[in-house]
């Protein structure tokens, strides 16, 4: 009798392990490709300083920063019956900054591409900014794979990188 319910004791623990490990490929999957729309759209970030008047690149901003917004809320709902090892916080960290650039970075940058006269040091500030979101957007994003990669080690998932 013991050996009977140590077996399926063990049979329960092994299928709700392949079922914890769906899951979680699934999770994944979910975040990722949120993230991906997301990545998607990043070109619009460069149509903003080419856009020809002021008032179309303002209309652009605000359009961004509400579809970012809206990944953010789709993200948000997703829920997972384990640990994430805080994936899903990264992810949601990475749209908060992703907002705060369009809301002040890219804000800043839109005023000196429009201001008339163009200060002295627009290129410069231009350039800053710049270096300062790449290096911010650099860190988000580690935190992001680096969570992205305990979960896959614990939920035993195979990561595919572009």
């Amino acid at each position: 009798m013991r050996k009977i319910l140590f077996i399926l004791m063990g049979s329960l623990v092994l299928a709700s392990c392949g079922n914890n490990q769906k899951q979680a490929v699934v999770y994944n999957n979910n975040l990722v490709k949120i993230q991906q729309e997301v990545a998607a759209e990043t070109p619009k970030f460069n149509q903003l300083l080419q856009a020809a008047d002021s008032a179309e690149a303002y209309k652009l901003l605000a359009d961004l920063s509400t579809y970012i917004g809206d990944e953010q809320k789709k993200a948000a709902v997703l829920q997972f019956d384990g640990d994430d090892f805080g994936m899903k916080a990264a992810l949601l960290e990475g749209f908060d900054f992703f907002r705060k650039v369009l809301a002040e970075d890219f804000k800043k940058l839109l005023g000196l591409r429009f201001a008339r006269p163009a200060p002295a040091d627009a290129r410069q500030q231009v350039q800053q900014i710049v270096h300062t979101i790449q290096q911010q957007g650099a860190m988000v994003d580690k935190k992001f794979v680096r969570a992205q990669k305990q979960f896959a080690k614990k939920y035993n998932i195979t990561l595919q990188r572009p």
